[in-house]
């Protein structure tokens, strides 16, 4: 990515960056992959997460055989 910027992030990704927070949460599981897909540090992610009111959620789920 040209730019770690917010503006410059959801711009590129099309949508708002709470969505693509919670998304490449979903999909990495960690926050310091989600910094590094964003091309940020690990610490700007927690700061984002923190400034638009998300929270961490864990869920137990079975494991498949």
């Amino acid at each position: 990515m040209a730019s770690n910027t917010i503006s410059a992030i959801e711009k590129g990704m099309g949508k708002p960056i709470t969505e693509i927070l919670i998304e490449l949460y979903q999909k990495h599981g960690k926050v310091a992959l989600v910094a590094q897909e964003l091309g940020v540090t690990q610490s700007t992610v927690s700061l984002w997460i923190m400034k638009h009111g998300l929270e961490f959620k864990t869920t137990l789920v079975k494991k498949s055989a």
